[in-house]
């Protein structure tokens, strides 16, 4: 309990302190008082700008510093005769994880966000001198929402030549991208006026901008006036109690204008990408802006063998819902139609088809030659759930001689080119939500280029994981997660459309529980009425091409089946 009243106290005590400052207010001392003069072993948090240069002593206090912390720190605080071990952590001084974690991070990104031009109070004017002091402190450093989340597993350091003296450096990095923001809003005249313009910092190419819920009365809504994409509004509390709202700005986007939209003055348009054949190309773009509002612009996705009639939609907005429509066909080679063109000109096909993946929706053949007949089946791939559907590599196209488009894959067969049997394995659409599917899960990375080393934290199945952006890496997509990582845009991996998640079940006839999947290994039988938690689902047979596999629920000790005649979930 101590633990948990310190952290609100120590965030309470710099909340009053800065709030008081930016405000015009009488300084407020933190709680440690001076720590100059105080035998009391100490805990001092260090800007990232101060890797590598803490100094061996403990630095005394100017009693001129507002922060009531040595140079470089946003606080200093005392230990109020916690013990420091060498596997002590910095959440285990101030809190448990598990309860004050989110607190721990709201707070410390609004810090990092004043003190890198992405914070906006009608209140505080960005001149305020204490976010200048802010400023300094961090130094051209700043956080992402990882590095938040990890500084409750920080350990403390002891200064080598001042015993009972720690200090924790928090993790972050000097900035690399700088972009200028500007804020608007929309009247009830349906004109815009600034509220301000400031230049963003970040070391990410993606960082939090925290704006004053004062502004967002009657649930207003930001929108980006050059994507039209609605930004997703986060709120936290900071400061003396008062709301505030984060939302994710693109720092490497150079000037970007976003503006404050009353919900009755939001108006929506779509864009649909369609093959010639009146198919889905890729997911429709949803749009918001308001009336008079021509700066939006939506770039057609890129989709592997295909060209778009509009590289982009120069979109409008009105009362009545706009609907745009790009059309995509497939880029021309030198197959012909015929046969025989199909089996044996192979080698003339054109060199600037570019190869892409697909993947089985249904159960479907691949034959010797692009004219199907049963006599010329090479293999059978049964439907499969789609994380574990067949994958196939396209590097060309042919038609049969009744004109059906097939697809030519990269070991000599070919495979029908309908959108019912096969589609894209990457998503290519923007999604502000992804959602993890496969039952091992995910991982996210530093950066588009996935590696061992890369890797910076795995997402179980079932995780809601918040986009900002998509990028198209080769034949790939990846997605930029708001705490600047990047994750897999792979179908068997993630999905837009929200899971069904199963928490728990109740067994209604007597079910096996198996250690596999698969059923091999039984354990013990589990009789009516008993209430099971779920952990996740999974399919049987999954590696097994031939076999269509069965949903199983994942649960304590192993596996039991996911037929509704056996158990109902609750």
């Amino acid at each position: 309990m101590m633990r948990k009243q310190r952290i609100f106290k120590w965030f309470l005590t710099i909340a009053m302190l800065i709030t008081g400052m930016l405000l015009g207010g009488p300084a407020i001392r933190a709680a440690a008082d001076d720590t100059t003069a105080t035998d009391e072993e100490t805990l001092d948090i260090y800007t990232p700008a101060w890797h590598g240069k803490v100094p061996d002593t403990r630095p005394s206090i100017s009693s001129q510093n507002p922060l009531n912390a040595p140079e470089g720190c946003i606080l200093s605080t005392d230990l109020d005769k916690t013990k420091v071990s060498d596997s002590t952590t910095f959440g285990d001084i101030f809190s448990d994880p598990n309860v004050d974690s989110a607190v721990v991070k709201d707070k410390l990104l609004a810090y990092s966000s004043m003190a890198n031009g992405m914070f906006l109070d009608p209140d505080v004017s960005l001149d305020n001198a204490t976010l200048v002091d802010l400023n300094n402190v961090f130094d051209h450093t700043s956080m992402s929402t990882a590095d938040a989340e990890n500084v409750l597993t920080e350990k403390p350091v002891a200064y080598t030549k001042s015993p009972g003296h720690y200090y924790v450096v928090l993790p972050g990095q000097p900035n690399k991208y700088t972009a200028e923001i500007t804020i608007n809003q929309l009247n009830t005249s349906g004109e815009t006026s600034d509220i301000a313009t400031t230049t963003a910092t970040s070391a990410y190419t993606t960082g939090l901008f925290t704006i004053s819920a004062k502004y967002l009365v009657d649930d207003a809504f930001v929108i980006n006036a050059g994507t039209g994409q609605e930004m997703t509004l986060t709120r936290i509390m900071d400061m003396d109690g008062s709301d505030y709202e984060t939302f994710p700005v693109d720092v490497n986007q150079g000037p970007q204008t976003f503006t404050i939209v009353p919900q009755d003055q939001l108006l929506h348009a779509t864009v649909n990408y369609k093959f010639a054949d009146g198919t889905e190309a890729a997911p429709s773009a949803k749009l918001s802006g308001y009336a008079g509002l021509t700066t939006v612009s939506a770039k057609s996705p890129a989709i592997s063998g295909y060209t778009p009639d509009q590289k982009e939609v120069a979109v409008a907005f009105a009362p009545a819902e706009k609907t745009y429509t790009v059309t995509y066909k497939a880029n021309p080679t030198t197959t012909t139609t015929t046969e025989s063109s199909a089996s044996s000109s192979t080698a003339d096909e054109a060199t600037t088809f570019t190869p892409f993946k697909i993947y089985g929706k249904r159960a479907l053949y691949t034959y010797k030659n692009a004219t199907f007949k049963k006599n010329q089946r090479v293999s059978h791939y049964a439907q499969k759930a789609k994380a574990y559907a067949p994958i196939f590599e396209v590097v060309g196209t042919a038609k049969s001689t009744s004109g059906h488009l097939r697809y030519k894959l990269a070991d000599g067969t070919y495979v029908t080119a309908n959108a019912d049997y096969v589609g894209a394995l990457y998503w290519q659409g923007m999604y502000q939500k992804l959602y993890v599917t496969n039952p091992k899960g995910t991982n996210a990375y530093d950066g588009t280029s996935f590696a061992q080393a890369t890797k910076q934290k795995h997402y179980r199945q079932g995780t809601a994981l918040t986009v900002v952006k998509q990028t198209q890496v080769g034949q790939t997509t990846r997605y930029e997660l708001t705490n600047g990582t990047y994750v897999t845009g792979n179908k068997q991996w993630v999905s837009p459309t929200k899971p069904r998640l199963v928490k728990q079940v109740k067994v209604k006839r007597t079910i096996r529980l198996y250690r596999d999947v698969n059923g091999s290994t039984f354990i013990k039988r589990i009789k009516p009425g008993k209430t099971l938690t779920v952990t996740g689902w999974d399919y049987s047979h999954g590696r097994n091409p031939k076999l269509s596999g069965t949903l199983r629920y994942r649960v304590a000790g192993g596996y039991i089946t996911a037929n509704r005649q056996f158990v109902v979930a609750n």
